[in-house]
């Protein structure tokens, strides 16, 4: 792999309508958010650290339109994380996610 290349390939793919608002409306908060969406599949789509947070308080969320479900890919991977005592949480709008972050 050339050095000018990225480690990882990003997949191209819509993003749900909700995404946008869910991630700034986040950053706009104070947390750190880092937009993993179409990184790989199955990984979430958003890892945020709430303001004040220890560097180990990430959370892990999947966001979904109102109707959206996961895919097999993300099931897998969420199950995975999960063994290893990782959570993801399927966030729908602003308000889900700042319930998650502030827990």
């Amino acid at each position: 792999m050339s050095r000018s290349r990225s480690w990882f390939r990003a997949k191209a793919g819509k993003r749900d309508k909700n995404h946008a608002p869910i991630r700034d409306g986040l950053r706009r908060l104070g947390c750190i958010v880092a937009d993993l969406a179409g990184a790989a599949d199955g990984v979430a789509d958003l890892a945020v650290l709430p303001p004040g947070a220890p560097s180990g308080g990430w959370k892990w969320l999947e966001v979904k339109s109102d109707k959206g479900t996961l895919t097999d890919a993300q099931r897998l991977l969420h199950a995975q994380w999960a063994a290893k005592g990782v959570t993801v949480h399927v966030v729908r709008s602003l308000d889900e996610a700042l319930a998650v972050v502030r827990t």
